[in-house]
């Protein structure tokens, strides 16, 4: 071993003060950039061409640490074979089996730790040694959410909902709505960015669109967090009926409340006003069902009240039963108090008519008296 010792040696102390500008295939750039993601495979290229009488004799990979010192990655010599150190083993290998002949390193599982300037020093004989160095930007794909508030109508102007992400390099954010309203963008310090989005929240808003676009070098296109605005909102009930006509002897008539509020109401109430339900009805959600024939005496003010999680509202419906001839038991009292009013304003026309006629025949017949005296 010893005459091989002593070619090291030699080697050695030609090549320690006299660095020589070789060829490489790749990089060609003595400093290059690049950037890889995290918890993936990252490849730092070093492959330098062999000139003819020239042999690579060993393969060097240091980072370079940011007070300038370097920490020894991984190591291949000609004839040693290779060896990775310290917190590298196991995470580092060559690409090729042969690393004298192509010299690329592979990180297995990109950490974020990784990122870095990284030295790849190629020692030559006899032309000496040849170096690469790469500065490796280590990125990680953003994750993000959209956070809403809980939202009331005429609440005052205030936050309605925050998109987050997290990300390197950190990530821009911005709103995609046709809402009228404030956002302000914040960064903390565990690196996490946010944009606020702010308005006075009014019923109309309830589903509108607000979606969060995440843009990151590592997306081809800004990622997209879809959500919609979500404003409560009291009850606000309408009742309604598939009959034009309450008839008495009507089966299966039926009243339906219906409400517009937000959230979805947690009571409906039917009541009648002046007094208490008829018997042969039943409550079924937003229905009230006469299970029997109408009557005319079911004519009368109903009351639908809707709570929901906001407030209570409510609403009335008038129902007016007629009869089978299609008349109004209160009309029928109408009518017949118009006629015998119309019947007895009749009378008393035609009595005035009379004695008005009998007045003026009384008068010429004593006129005409008179005349025949003179």
């Amino acid at each position: 071993k010893r005459p091989i010792e002593c070619l090291r040696f030699l080697f050695f102390s030609f090549t320690l003060n006299h660095k020589l500008t070789g060829d490489f295939l790749e990089p060609v750039e003595p400093d290059v950039t690049q950037h890889s993601m995290t918890e993936t495979q990252t490849r730092l290229p070093c492959h330098y061409e062999v000139k003819e009488g020239e042999q690579v004799v060993q393969v060097t990979w240091n980072k370079i640490l940011p007070n300038g010192d370097k920490d020894l990655i991984i190591m291949a010599h000609f004839t040693d074979g290779l060896t990775a150190f310290g917190r590298y083993s196991g995470r580092v290998k060559f690409e090729n089996n042969v690393p004298t002949r192509n010299s690329a390193l592979l990180i297995l599982k990109t950490e974020v730790s990784d990122e870095g300037s990284y030295n790849c020093k190629i020692s030559t004989f006899p032309r000496g040694n040849f170096e690469r160095n790469i500065n490796l930007e280590v990125w990680s794909a953003p994750i993000s959410e959209v956070v809403p508030e809980t939202l009331v109508e005429d609440q005052p102007h205030g936050l309605v909902a925050t998109c987050r992400a997290t990300g390197r390099p950190a990530p821009i954010l911005s709103w995609d709505t046709d809402l009228q309203g404030e956002s302000q963008f914040l960064v903390s310090g565990s690196g996490t960015v946010s944009s606020q989005f702010s308005l006075k929240p009014l019923r109309s808003m309830n589903g509108k669109k607000l979606d969060c676009l995440v843009s990151h070098p590592s997306l081809e296109k800004p990622r997209r967090i879809s959500h919609n605005l979500v404003v409560q909102y009291p009850p606000d009930p309408s009742i309604s009926s598939p009959f034009v006509l309450w008839q008495s002897g009507m089966e299966k008539a039926e009243l339906m409340c219906e409400d517009k509020g937000n959230p979805e109401p947690l009571s409906i109430t039917w009541k009648r006003k002046g007094g208490e339900l008829p018997d042969g009805v039943s409550m079924t959600g937003k229905k009230l069902t006469f299970d029997r024939a109408l009557r005319l005496n079911d004519s009368g003010a109903y009351e639908c009240e809707v709570t929901n999680a906001v407030g209570t509202r409510k609403t009335t419906y008038v129902i007016s039963v007629i009869t089978e001839t299609g008349t109004p038991d209160n009309m029928l009292v109408i009518i017949i108090g118009a006629a015998a009013g119309a019947a007895v304003l009749m009378l008393i026309v035609v009595v005035l008519l009379v004695r008005r006629h009998h007045r003026k025949t009384t008068k010429s017949f004593h006129w005409k008296g008179l005349i025949l005296r003179i």
